[in-house]
């Protein structure tokens, strides 16, 4: 009952306040990045992409790269003048999308905390207690990055000096027993920081503290999270399903009404029934993928705070119990 009351909790909070969707949206620059991801590599292979690219970045000459660009400074420095403004101009857009990114991960668990105790919201405070927890927020997502990545990384390096070698079949059979010892542990930490996030956020507590904090929590409720995390990841397969069978059965009318307004207004007619077909598709995949994060994101700060208040008890260990009981 305890994950139905959540699960039921967070949708209450997600659908009534739509303006969540909207920090849903740019959210999922960092949620993706979680256990879901981490379990979709496990899943589809993610380790033999990870291989392939390393051993493709090894073998580019970096040399020539380089004496290509120096050439291209000397010949031609407004071309390169042009192209540093330009990509000054995306880091400058990447910075901001990386703050609204995190601000809004900060505001979807803190509007959680306070609908759960009583309390109203509204966007623009909730932008504001965003910006607030910007850089314990920010801090944990990095550390994430990080360690998750970076192991992922760690173990890609591995395999690629070892395919170097000349040991091909050795290392990949040498991957896939590294990724299957990581794949849980990257999954206990990407839990871990959800649980550090929502101390930092709604307990105040600093980057370390809230680590600490968070460990304590998981290792007390471990079995409680992974069903939680196994929950979630069923309902974002099974969403994200429907959102695709969604948008083909979306398609084919729109591509029928647009070959019949080509017959009666020629090709006016049918790109403009192209492009209003395009963006309802664009609506539900962009609408639906905002709603499905923040409902995710929700629920595991529905989950925390019930876990700190009264603690759980995993669905496995009372049927287990149920079950001795009856004997």
């Amino acid at each position: 009952m305890m994950y139905r009351k959540i699960l039921k909790q967070a949708w209450a909070i997600t659908w009534n306040h739509k303006f969540l969707w909207f920090f849903g949206l740019f959210a999922t620059f960092l949620v993706q990045g979680g256990e879901y991801e981490i379990l979709w590599r496990g899943i589809s292979g993610g380790g033999e992409s990870n291989f392939a690219f390393w051993e493709k970045l090894s073998r580019l000459n970096l040399t020539e790269y380089c004496s290509n660009a120096f050439s291209l400074i000397k010949s031609d420095p407004l071309a390169v003048l042009k192209i540093f403004i330009i990509f000054f101009i995306l880091f400058v857009l990447s910075l901001f999308f990386i703050w609204l990114a995190v601000v809004s991960q900060a505001a979807i668990v803190k509007a959680t905390a306070k609908i759960s105790s009583g309390q109203k919201i509204g966007f623009i405070n909730e932008i504001g207690e965003g910006a607030l927890n910007f850089w314990p927020v920010l801090g944990l997502n990095i550390i994430s990055r990080l360690v998750i990545g970076g192991g992922f990384l760690l173990l890609s390096l591995l395999v690629v000096f070892s395919a170097s070698a000349g040991l091909t079949w050795h290392a990949a059979l040498f991957f896939l027993l590294l990724f299957m010892f990581f794949l849980p542990l990257a999954i206990v930490f990407s839990l871990l920081i959800k649980y550090s996030i929502a101390f930092a956020v709604i307990k105040k507590e600093k980057l370390t503290n809230s680590l600490k904090l968070g460990w304590d929590l998981f290792r007390k409720n471990w079995l409680t999270s992974l069903e939680m995390a196994f929950i979630l990841f069923f309902i974002y397969f099974f969403s994200s399903l429907l959102i695709i069978l969604l948008t083909i059965a979306l398609a084919g009318p729109f591509l029928f009404l647009a070959f019949a307004f080509y017959q009666l207004s020629g090709i006016f007619g049918f790109w403009c029934i192209v492009v209003i077909g395009l963006l309802a598709i664009f609506a539900i995949i962009i609408g639906g993928g905002s709603l499905l994060n923040a409902f995710q994101i929700s629920s595991w700060t529905t989950l925390f705070i019930e876990l700190v208040a009264k603690g759980g008890v995993s669905k496995l260990v009372r049927v287990v119990n149920n079950l001795i009981g009856k004997k």
